[in-house]
């Protein structure tokens, strides 16, 4: 064990004692934020309890004035349904028209339906002044008015400016053939006007109000723009992101039918039926409270209540950016103040901790610096040792990389030795010569045993023969596949041999051919030498 790590062994009380504090720390900053987040979080849930009510309040208070005004126009339609006068002309306009076969302009009935109907119209709101005709003298089309038809559903007088029938109107009609009112649904009129409308049975005079005994429907429609949809907005309200609207079912989507507060109008926006959007989750829960997402994707906090009377849902809900933007600054008031209480007791322990070890580390520093520089020369003296090497050394890891390389290796590959480390074996030896070294490494690997091979290498113009020693580099507890290779280059010393044997071969067989075989080579290379002879 070196000095340093003697200087490094005894400073472990150190350690201890400054993670013991970090760690002490760290508990108590935890506890600190716990406990305040805990009781950030409980106002908050007391300040959107205090949401949920007054949300409530005034959701309560848009339904109730929603219902009146749907009330309103049933009354109005039912009054008129239920007037005697108006039952007898409709009784006799029937007759004339249905049994007698006579015009409508033909029965004096017909001029005075015509007027009750123009004034309660007027009256009760279903009416609007017709519009000038446009170019072309085309009449544009009627928005609000009341008609009376018989018990098929003919038209047989109405108000002025009454709308055309159509499917929305014949549907509301077939749903009061059962002898109760009936509301024709918010549709959208023919210039875009949001229309809605209301039926009732006309019973004759004296009737029980049995279905059979039906004569005619009385059928109100008017616009909405002007007297439904102002009663959603909630007088004295000082919120920029309270907002009050109806939807409705739609299949699977759900049906924005009021003007929303992106400027979108009614009934031209329709969204999926989704659990987390406000619209959806009061048709599916009305009267419950929850925080979800609205048609703009912003969080709110929301709350509804389904309509009597009509097939709506009223909506009320609010940002919590904006609800709850007190709570939020309260937060980071908090906890602006806790982590600046932080910052200090901390700056404070690393201050301490700082002046107690900052004469040692100065110590350490210089003991370090004198261990650097004396592994900076063994590293010069092994670097000079391994390059005056006459043979080849290299280091190679698992992936068979230089990892090292001496002088004489890397002159051997024509790379500088910076150039040749981090290359692949296959990078720098041809096919061949890196193919019998890569099996040659995994047999290495594979017995952790030394191996010893002759190869063959192209280099110069010539074909140079090395020595292939190929050492596996292991280290105590550790697993490494690093592998030491030293190549000699012993052509010369093949050449030699070689070169050696030709000549005895040479000898042998010039002696064989010319001289007695007998006072040379002896008995067994007289009978070879003979028969040599005889054969040539």
């Amino acid at each position: 064990m070196t000095d340093i790590d003697q200087e490094l062994g005894n400073s472990k009380k150190t350690h201890r004692f400054i993670w013991l504090a970090a760690i002490t720390l760290f508990i108590v900053v935890i506890a600190g934020i716990w406990g305040t987040v805990s009781f950030v979080e409980q106002q908050r849930e007391r300040d959107i309890r205090a949401w949920e009510i007054q949300l409530g309040i005034v959701a309560d208070s848009r339904l109730a004035s929603v219902e009146e005004w749907l009330r309103e126009q049933k009354e109005a339609i039912v009054a008129l349904a239920e007037n005697e006068s108006l039952q007898v002309y409709l009784t006799q306009l029937v007759i004339d028209t249905g049994e007698n076969g006579s015009k409508i302009t033909e029965v004096p009935e017909a001029g005075y339906l015509i007027n009750l109907l123009n004034n309660h119209a007027v009256i009760s709101g279903f009416w609007e002044p017709p519009e000038p005709e446009i170019r072309a003298n085309v009449a544009r089309p009627g928005r609000a008015g009341i008609a009376l038809t018989d018990a098929t559903g003919q038209l047989l007088v109405s108000s002025g400016n009454m709308p055309p029938m159509n499917p929305a109107i014949r549907a509301g009609m077939a749903a009061a053939d059962s002898g109760v009112s009936a509301v024709i649904d918010i549709y959208e009129g023919l210039d875009g006007e949001p229309i809605m409308g209301f039926v009732h049975p006309v019973y004759a005079v004296q009737q029980d109000g049995n279905a059979d005994e039906i004569i005619g429907f009385i059928v109100g429609i008017r616009t909405v723009s002007k007297s439904l949809f102002p009663r959603l907005m909630q007088p004295g309200s000082t919120h920029q992101t309270g907002e009050t609207y109806l939807v409705r079912q739609n299949g699977n989507l759900t049906e924005y039918i009021s003007p929303l507060a992106d400027g979108t109008p009614p009934l031209k926006r329709k969204l999926s039926a989704d659990d987390e959007r406000a619209g959806s989750f009061v048709i599916k829960k009305p009267g419950l409270f929850g925080r979800k997402i609205n048609y703009m994707g912003d969080e709110v906090l929301v709350t509804g209540r389904a309509v009597t009377g009509a097939p709506w849902y009223l909506v009320r809900s609010i940002t919590t950016l904006e609800a709850l933007s007190e709570s939020q600054q309260r937060l980071n008031t908090m906890l602006g103040v806790f982590l600046l209480l932080i910052l200090g007791v901390t700056g404070t322990v690393i201050a301490v901790w700082r002046h107690g070890t900052s004469i040692r580390a100065a110590e350490l520093a210089t003991k370090y610096k004198k261990a650097a520089e004396d592994l900076r020369q063994k590293s010069e003296f092994l670097k000079v040792v391994t390059d005056r090497q006459p043979t080849a050394i290299a280091v190679f890891d698992k992936e068979d990389k230089f990892t090292f390389a001496n002088k004489v290796a890397a002159d051997n590959a024509e790379m500088d030795q910076d150039e040749i480390i981090g290359r692949r074996l296959s990078n720098v030896f041809d096919q061949d010569v890196s193919k019998n070294l890569t099996t040659l490494f995994h047999q290495t690997r594979s017995d952790n045993s030394i191996h010893s091979q002759l190869v063959t290498v192209h280099q110069e113009g010539q074909d140079k023969i090395w020595k292939s020693d190929i050492i596996p580099l292991v280290r105590p507890n550790e697993q490494r596949s690093d592998l030491l290779a030293v190549f000699q280059d012993i052509t010369d010393v093949v050449t030699e041999r070689e070169q050696r044997e030709m000549v005895l071969r040479n000898l042998v067989s010039t002696c064989c051919l010319f001289g007695p075989a007998g006072s040379i080579l002896g008995e067994p290379v007289r009978s070879g030498c003979r028969g040599r002879g005889r054969n040539r």
